[in-house]
């Protein structure tokens, strides 16, 4: 599958006629269809990426109001 470039994985046809594939169109048709595929799948990976990004600044920004109250105990005890 042909993406920006490269080629990012494989799509296999299968048809019960022999030679299914075997005109022009049918090549052009395949070649359209690996494209999208392959637009989908990269889109679903980074939509996986920035889900679990945002996931991640979300425990992030929990334990960041735990740390400051810690910081403050610490800069009172004067240590």
């Amino acid at each position: 599958m042909p993406y920006q470039g490269t080629v990012i994985g494989a799509l296999n046809a299968y048809s019960s006629k022999p030679a299914a594939f075997a005109t022009p169109e049918a090549v052009d048709a395949t070649l359209i269809v690996a494209e999208t595929v392959a637009v989908a799948m990269v889109n679903a990976q980074a939509h996986g990426r920035l889900a679990e990004e945002a996931a991640n600044l979300r425990l992030a920004m929990e334990s960041r109001a735990v740390i400051e109250q810690a910081k403050g105990v610490i800069m009172r005890s004067g240590a």
